[in-house]
């Protein structure tokens, strides 16, 4: 007797050689995804502080006001310490001291990141971004205010970040960085 239509299918010696085959793909291509997970994120994190960063000196130069990027656990008020990571807000500093005080208007708020996230800044940038309206980064002091945000996975092996570099005249990039470890 032959086999019929109905009787038709996978042996289980097939069945076990098509899942040993899927499992090896699988275990290859796991590394490849979770790169492209991580790129996609580093990409994200960056394209949404090089906004804000464009967004407080737009405003600043329109409002005719000094408008402040701060780090913001609360996301109502500046943060005296801490890293980006924790969240930020962008406001109107009418008094120019970097710090958000009542009646001073709230532009944008960011949430924190994941935690196996980091963007930090260097000493000139490590709490504030302050944009006077002629569009220049300020310090409180009147003094040019210029630094690096750096965003990457936490590791403490090499990784690739990101540096947001922003200039004396207060125009911000980004550009790849290789780390040593990212804390």
């Amino acid at each position: 007797m032959g086999n019929t239509p109905c009787e038709r299918g996978a042996s289980l010696v097939e069945t076990l050689v098509a899942l040993g085959v899927a499992s090896i793909l699988v275990t290859t291509a796991a590394p490849w995804f979770s790169g492209i997970v991580t790129d996609v994120r580093r990409s994200s994190e960056t394209n949404e502080l090089l906004a804000d960063l464009a967004l407080a000196r737009a405003d600043a130069v329109r409002s005719g006001h000094r408008v402040v990027l701060c780090v913001s656990g609360d996301q109502a008020t500046c943060a005296s310490s801490g890293q980006w990571s924790q969240g930020r807000i962008v406001f109107q500093d009418l008094n120019n001291n970097a710090q958000r005080d009542d009646g001073e208007r709230i532009v944008v708020v960011r949430e924190s990141i994941a935690p196996d996230w980091v963007i930090k800044g260097n000493a000139s940038v490590a709490s504030y971004v302050s944009y006077h309206p002629v569009g220049r980064s300020r310090l409180v002091n009147g003094a040019f205010q210029a630094g690096t945000l750096t965003i990457c996975p936490a590791s403490d092996v090499p990784i690739k970040g990101v540096e947001i570099v922003i200039s004396s005249a207060g125009r911000a990039r980004s550009q790849p960085s290789a780390l040593s470890e990212c804390r």
